[in-house]
Parts: C-alpha cells; sequence; structure tokens
C-alpha cells in the first residue's frame, strides 16, 4: 500500500513539473514567436506536444475534481457542473491549438497555464517551508525575467528605426538591452523611440518600471525582513553579552563560555521556542507535535517501555529543552532534587560530592535524577556536562499532574526508579 502511494506521489510529482517546465516554455516562446513573425517548424512541433500535454493534463484534473481532490486545490464554484467551473474553462483554452487556425489573439490563450503553474509552484513552496523564502525568491525572480522578455518582444515588433541589425538574435539582444535599461530607470538614450506609437509603449514600460522597482525592493525587503527565530536569538544575547562586557568586566574566559554557548544554541537552532509554538495550536494538534518533537528520546527511556500512548503523550508536553556546554555542572550533591532529565545528544559523568571519583557516565537516551520526582531528599552525587549536551527536564511538578491521572503507571515508574537506585545510588 504504501508503495503505490509513493508511486502516485512520485508521479504526481513528475507530472506537476512537466507542467510548470512547459508552462514555462510557452511564456518564453509565445511572445517570441509572435516578435519574429515567422513561423519555425520546431514551433510546430512543440505546438502538438504542448496540445497533447495540456489535454492530458486537463484530464487528470477533471479526474482529481471528480474524487474530490481538485475542489479544495484549484477551486470551485458550488452547483456548477465541473464543465462551466473556472479551472475548467482556462485549461481547456490553454489547451486548443487556436495556433493552426486562430489570429494571434486567440494564441495568448496559451498563457492561461500560468494560473495552473503558479498553484502547482505555490503548492510546492507550502510543501517545503523550510525552504519558503528562497523559494519565494526564486518565483520573483522568474517573474522579473519573463516581464522583461515580454517588454523585449513587444519593442522588437513596434521598433522600425533605420541601421537596426537584421538578424533575429542581434534584433532580441538590443530589444532586451532597452526594456532592461528602461524598466530598471537608468536608459542611456543610444535606443530612443521614434514613432508614436513607440513613445507611448516606452512611456508605458516607464511608469511599469517605477511599479516594477518599488515591487522588487518591497517584496527583498519582506523577504529578508523575515526573522529565523534561532538566529535572532543568538544575535540578541551577543548583544547582552558585549553591554555585559563593557558595564561589568567579566573574566575573558567566562565570557569565552557564554559565547560558546549561544553559538551551540544557534548552531543546533535550539533558540526556536517550541513552548511558544506548541502555545498557538489547538490541543490535539499540540499533542501530536510535541510527542513528534520527542518521540525519538521518549522511545529510548526504559521506564516508559511500560507506558501507554496517552502517558507518553501527556509526558512530551511536559519535557522543556535545556542546554549545557562542557564542565558545566547540571546539577550538585546536596542540592534538593526539583526535576529530572533525559539525553538527547552528548556525554555526562556522574561524580562523588568531592570530585574524586567517576561513578558513572552516560549518553544520548539515557535519563538520571529521577529520584527527585518522587522524594524530597538532596542530590547524593554530582553531574557534570564532558560534551555539549542537548537534555529535555522533567519538573517534579509536571510529573505529579500527569501521573495524578494515571496513579497505577506513577507506581511502576516509582517501583523502577528505587530500584536503580539502589544499584546506581549516585545518579539521584
Amino acid at each position: 500500500m504504501s508503495s503505490r502511494i509513493l508511486d502516485i506521489s512520485f508521479f504526481r510529482n513528475t507530472w506537476e513539473f512537466l507542467i510548470v517546465f512547459l508552462t514555462a516554455v510557452v511564456t518564453v516562446y509565445l511572445p517570441l514567436k509572435f516578435a519574429l513573425g515567422e513561423v519555425v517548424t520546431f514551433f510546430t512541433w512543440l505546438e502538438v506536444a504542448l496540445t497533447l500535454v495540456f489535454l492530458a493534463d486537463l484530464i487528470w484534473l477533471t479526474i482529481q475534481y471528480q474524487n474530490e481532490e481538485a475542489a479544495t486545490y484549484h477551486g470551485t464554484v458550488p452547483g456548477r457542473p465541473f464543465y462551466l467551473q473556472p479551472w475548467f474553462i482556462l485549461n481547456l483554452l490553454a489547451a486548443i491549438p487556436f495556433v493552426f487556425f486562430a489570429p494571434f489573439g486567440f494564441w495568448a490563450f496559451r498563457l492561461f497555464k500560468l494560473a495552473r503553474a503558479s498553484k502547482i509552484l505555490e503548492n510546492w513552496r507550502l510543501l517545503n517551508l523550510q525552504f519558503s523564502n528562497r523559494l519565494a525568491l526564486l518565483y520573483l525572480v522568474i517573474v522579473i525575467f519573463i516581464i522583461i522578455h515580454w517588454i523585449s518582444c513587444g519593442w522588437m515588433v513596434l521598433h522600425q528605426a533605420t541601421g537596426q541589425p537584421t538578424d533575429d538574435v542581434s534584433r532580441y539582444i538590443d530589444a532586451l538591452y532597452w526594456s532592461v535599461t528602461t524598466i530598471t530607470t537608468v536608459g542611456y538614450g543610444d535606443i530612443t523611440p521614434i514613432t508614436r506609437l513607440e513613445k507611448i509603449y516606452a512611456i508605458s514600460a516607464m511608469l511599469m518600471g517605477l511599479g516594477f522597482y518599488g515591487f522588487l525592493i518591497g517584496n527583498i525587503t519582506r523577504l529578508l525582513s523575515k526573522k529565523d527565530p534561532a538566529r535572532e536569538h543568538y544575535l540578541d544575547n551577543m548583544e547582552k553579552l558585549a553591554v555585559a562586557v563593557k558595564y561589568r568586566s567579566l573574566p575573558p574566559g567566562l565570557q569565552r563560555r557564554i559565547h560558546s554557548f549561544y553559538s551551540y544554541k544557534w548552531r543546533k537552532r535550539l533558540g526556536f521556542d517550541e513552548a511558544d509554538f506548541l502555545d498557538g495550536l489547538p490541543y490535539s494538534l499540540k499533542m501530536e507535535v510535541a510527542l513528534h518533537f520527542k518521540k525519538d528520546i521518549l522511545e529510548k527511556i526504559p521506564m516508559f517501555s511500560l507506558a501507554g500512548q496517552e502517558f507518553i503523550e501527556s509526558i512530551a508536553l511536559h519535557l522543556k529543552p535545556a542546554v549545557f556546554t562542557p564542565g558545566d555542572h547540571i546539577f550538585r550533591a546536596g542540592e534538593i532534587g526539583e526535576e529530572m532529565y533525559f539525553i538527547i545528544q552528548g556525554k555526562i559523568k556522574v561524580v562523588t560530592p568531592d570530585g574524586a571519583a567517576v561513578l558513572s557516565r552516560l549518553s544520548d537516551g539515557d535519563c538520571f535524577g529521577e529520584v527527585a520526582l518522587f522524594h524530597n531528599k538532596p542530590r547524593t552525587a554530582t553531574v557534570i556536562a564532558d560534551d555539549y549536551c542537548d537534555l529535555y527536564a522533567l519538573s517534579k511538578g509536571a510529573f505529579k499532574q500527569v501521573t495524578a491521572q494515571y496513579p497505577g503507571f506513577a507506581q511502576k515508574i516509582e517501583s523502577i526508579a528505587l530500584e536503580r537506585e539502589k544499584n546506581q545510588p549516585g545518579e539521584q
């Protein structure tokens, strides 16, 4: 079943990529064909291929609609049959080969396929949110090049100055040069409009250039202003460190440790606030997301191997991330335990109160300090980070809140913790 779903997904992605590619070809070649004013054999074969593929795409969209998959993606008008839906009409007009029997104005119906391609591109961006800003910037650059190409083709049709090149490549390069300099408002005046129609076209291009310039700057500013939470957290703490050094003269060694700590959090993207993200979700989604964030570590914890799914989901909501750098004391002997810890990544050592002997070493997937969840007893050992350590901390209050709903399981965990205390007394 899973392989079938994978095959369907692969086919869908491949097909959509083909539609986007052919639509891009249409946006380039159709205005160019009009500007050149000639029929090329390659274009004829391309039109046949476009007709076949676009008709197949129309059939594909209709099948999706009948299966109620396209209703939310393409947008529908309630109460209308599928052949009167806007998406069907636009894609049908784009598939008809008007180039073989109708004037140029009808050829432009091929460009209706841009609506379908834009929906596909937007869907790709939403499915790849980690690259959302980069894809948005890429789409913006593509739109800019298409607009410049269209204006260049229009100038090739209108501009009839004497002494201009006769070969098509040189004519297009000159038109492209004129459109870029005009739209970017840095026109040099070496190619100037002569006829009344050319001047009107040039004025329109200049006005478009003003809007284009503002649109470009506005979109780039918007994309760049979207903050990476981890990076913003890092820069904010670096500024605070600079102020602390300036007014409180922190020792160089302590400065390096603070800088190392925040640099590590930035590299690991631990500045992302899970709690803030989860607070905006409904309870059911909050449970599911929290479990997804922490399921790998929860599956490795022996004391949770007997737990049911509901208990693990409840515990997952209360696990708080904690980061320690090499040499940090996670807790010291004699402190009253209020939390237990789960190691996501890193290595720690458990030492005697005087630090003379190492009682044990723990690494990824291990937990420690669990006796603190059941007894108000001081720690019997000191725990030190041997490496950069990413941990999850579970407070006594949160644990009691969850286990109040599952008293039988709380007793099981307590018995496991007490047994471990007898065998490894140095990990309270």
